[in-house]
């Protein structure tokens, strides 16, 4: 089975409107729903079911050890760039929680033989793919939203998903959630 660990995101009235709009850029764009919207700390691939239970260790270990405030999602990009947008992101202003966090899981995952991502880490929260050309609106909305303050999320859980592709997009499945520490 496919997995990841990722920390869901509960949208913010800002971050809704947003996914409205990149809605309406529809077909090229296939939008995020909004109840599956998460930050994907450590994508771990195909895994051997029997390490679910180390996995949950290891989730339950590292959401209680990184202090957490509420975070502000803060900005719009894309990768790889605007000008060949994939994906369409919204950033964090502090992320320096998550990128504890996801380098936490990443060395604790890797103990359990899973590869380490060579790329840096980047906290986003992706709102949208983009499979075709994009429209000429996407680069302008991105370039319109690249300060733009989308309000404060709490974070609740650090959460092990399955993913199964269907032919509507995939599904993802919680299998073990942890609750995340919060600074007092």
């Amino acid at each position: 089975m496919r997995t990841f660990i990722a920390v869901p995101i509960s949208p913010t009235e800002a971050i809704t409107l947003a996914l409205s709009r990149l809605q309406a850029m529809r077909p090229p764009l296939k939008v995020i729903s909004s109840d599956q919207l998460h930050l994907t700390t450590v994508f771990l691939g195909e895994t051997d079911e029997s390490l679910v239970s180390s996995l949950g260790e290891v989730i339950h270990d590292v959401a209680s050890s990184v202090r957490f405030s509420q975070l502000i999602l803060c900005g719009i990009g894309a990768f790889p760039n605007v000008s060949r947008p994939t994906v369409v992101w919204a950033g964090f202003a502090n992320p320096l929680p998550l990128i504890q966090l996801a380098d936490q899981l990443a060395s604790r995952c890797e103990q359990l033989g899973f590869a380490r991502e060579t790329r840096s880490f980047q906290p986003h929260l992706t709102l949208a793919r983009v499979k075709l050309q994009p429209p000429r609106d996407l680069t302008d909305f991105i370039h319109e939203h690249t300060t733009t303050d989308f309000g404060t999320v709490r974070p609740l859980t650090l959460t092990l998903y399955r993913s199964d592709m269907g032919p509507s997009g995939p599904t993802y499945t919680p299998l073990i959630a942890a609750n995340l520490a919060f600074e007092p």
